[in-house]
């Protein structure tokens, strides 16, 4: 990372909007450097126009997004700071999702910010610097009905990013998860606009995304999302209180207090569930003898 003499450089994926715009703006205010991507440039606001706007298509090809990453790192010859930001939601039930539209899914929240992150690798690596994060979100932690399709693709982001933090550790560079919980903005609506009717008639036992918000709601599990970037920014930059409380062995920072209750709630009942089979599960090791003649195989 670089040092508060020289400003951060940021590459912001989806910065037109939500969580990416709002990420944009506070960097800005800090007086670091960001450049700004979306797939339709006349969408980024004034609010950002400090900001380099570069145009990212998650859905082009791998040379095109390889090519983003080249053109992104001319602008100030380093980035510092990689925000896996863009997604989409895909609300539907298993049944229901088209073939078209999971693949699109995947593609936009999985191997589309997985090509942009392993085409900036090398810089990164080669700079013994910096930090690559992923919005992720609490459905990282445990899939919802009716909309499993977005919450695998978030917890298969989130593996990869764990196996890069682990190569990358020995030159310095972290790589980090963050996991909003319910935060207020226009994802919801354009998640809302693809919502299938003929699922919501099939399985009714399913709450669609409207109910969902309105729980949310209803229950005060609504975070502040000016708040929720001031800890983003935090925790990336190892600086503030968010900063300050990062330690190197814990790369996810869940934000939100529901987020912490399905945190704390999946892991009691992973452990639960280990628990119940443990017997089942440690009975199908190889005894002494087996091990002893498969070592004396293996000399």
């Amino acid at each position: 990372m670089t040092t508060t003499s020289s400003p951060r450089v940021w590459l912001i994926t989806g910065a037109n909007s939500g969580i990416g715009l709002a990420l944009a703006k506070y960097a800005l205010d800090q007086g670091d450097r960001v450049i700004a991507t979306a797939r339709d440039l006349k969408k980024i606001p004034a609010s950002i126009s400090a900001a380099k706007p570069i145009r990212l298509d998650l859905n082009a090809s791998d040379e095109e997004i390889r090519q983003v990453a080249a053109d992104a790192l001319k602008i100030y010859g380093r980035i510092d700071i990689l925000i896996n930001n863009a997604g989409v939601g895909l609300p539907g039930t298993i049944e229901h999702v088209s073939d078209a539209a999971l693949k699109e899914n995947f593609q936009t929240n999985v191997f589309g910010p997985l090509s942009l992150t392993r085409a900036l690798v090398p810089t990164f690596r080669e700079q013994k610097s910096g930090a690559i994060a992923s919005i992720s979100s609490q459905g990282g932690l445990l899939s919802w009905p009716g909309f499993s399709s977005y919450c695998s693709t978030k917890v298969s982001l989130e593996f990869f990013m764990e196996g890069l933090g682990q190569e990358l550790a020995p030159f310095g560079v972290k790589v980090l998860i963050i996991q909003p919980g319910l935060i207020l903005t226009d994802w919801w609506t354009k998640a809302a606009a693809v919502q299938n009717k003929q699922a919501n008639e099939v399985y009714p036992h399913i709450p669609g995304l409207e109910a969902t918000l309105e729980w949310g709601i209803g229950t005060g599990c609504v975070s502040d999302i000016t708040k929720a970037v001031q800890r983003m920014y935090e925790f990336v930059t190892g600086t503030g209180e968010a900063g300050a409380a990062r330690k190197d062995e814990f790369i996810r920072l869940p934000l939100g207090k529901d987020c912490a209750s399905i945190f704390k709630g999946r892991i009691e009942h992973l452990q639960k569930n280990l628990d119940e089979y443990l017997p089942i599960t440690n009975s199908i090791n190889l005894t002494e003898e087996q091990l002893a003649e498969l070592k004396k195989a293996r000399a």
